[in-house]
């Protein structure tokens, strides 16, 4: 399922005439928004896709990985992107890099683990952040690979959490903890700092700036055996010293239940894709 959220707007609807082409699809696979373009990388099947959104509302098959990629994760810098962490690599440190969305070559592995992290961005350098095996953060710079503090968690492992970074600021959101969801996040510039606590918990969701606004969608609740339980939409606003939490979205503002969005790929739009009204939109399909 596809929903949009336009910025001029407070309803969250479903895309109804958003199509898959042959060989595509949305699940576990990895989004980014490089050179102007929305690409989506690897997935369950098509563990080599490179497709691309196209302003015609369809989602097309372009070229295939040299390599599959299955629940990894992926960033965009200003002239290279990074996929990471594919869950059909053993050792959870193999990173790849292009710089056209075609071709991509093997980058030096990490020195932990990273399977179900994330790769986030701080001052323009890749950073690779936790995972279900620790806590353990490192950023890219001069072609290797060097420590940064750890996330200071209370548990020994964090994954499935969502990252954005905001003014050189880098966040986390959520995530699992091995005993479940939770609400926590935190901030790196220079030190981790902790954040107000998520309106519910979840991991396994995307968050993405639109504007001056955050917003946080899908993922699964606090237990395993919730996992189906509603995730609201959410949105952050940006206010002195962070990013704080402003409002959920109720099934009154949604047109269709969210549940069961989990690991949704995020987009911001204008209105040249999906004859989309407004100047701004969000859309993410799962």
């Amino acid at each position: 399922m596809v929903y949009r959220k336009n910025l001029e707007m407070e309803k969250v609807s479903a895309l109804t005439n958003f199509e898959y082409g042959e060989g595509t699809e949305a699940f576990k696979s990895c989004s980014v928004q490089f050179q102007g373009q929305l690409f989506i990388f690897g997935g369950f099947y098509e563990k080599r896709q490179i497709s691309r959104i196209e302003p015609d509302c369809k989602m097309r098959r372009i070229g295939s990985l040299p390599f599959d990629f299955e629940g990894g994760t992926c960033n965009a810098f200003s002239t290279k992107l990074i996929l990471c962490f594919p869950l059909e690599r053993a050792s959870g440190k193999s990173c790849w890099i292009s710089y056209n969305a075609k071709n991509f070559k093997r980058m030096k592995a990490t020195q932990y683990p990273h399977w179900y992290g994330e790769i986030g961005s701080y001052k323009e350098n890749p950073v690779a952040i936790a995972g279900n095996t620790g806590l353990e953060v490192e950023m890219h710079s001069r072609a290797s690979w060097r420590q940064m503090p750890s996330i200071p968690a209370q548990h020994k492992k964090l994954y499935s959490f969502s990252t954005t970074t905001v003014k050189n600021v880098l966040y986390i959101f959520g995530g699992d903890n091995g005993y479940g969801s939770i609400t926590e996040g935190w901030a790196f510039n220079g030190a981790w700092s902790r954040l107000t606590p998520l309106f519910q918990s979840r991991s396994g969701h995307r968050s993405i700036i639109m504007g001056e606004k955050l917003y946080h969608l899908g993922g699964v609740g606090h237990k395993r055996r919730d996992a189906f339980e509603e995730r609201h939409f959410e949105e952050w606003t940006k206010r002195p010293g962070e990013m704080r939490p402003y409002k959920q979205y109720d099934r009154r503002q949604i047109e269709s239940t969210l549940n069961g969005c989990n690991y949704p790929e995020t987009f911001i739009v204008d209105n040249r894709y999906c004859s989309l009204l407004g100047n701004t939109s969000l859309i993410w399909n799962y």
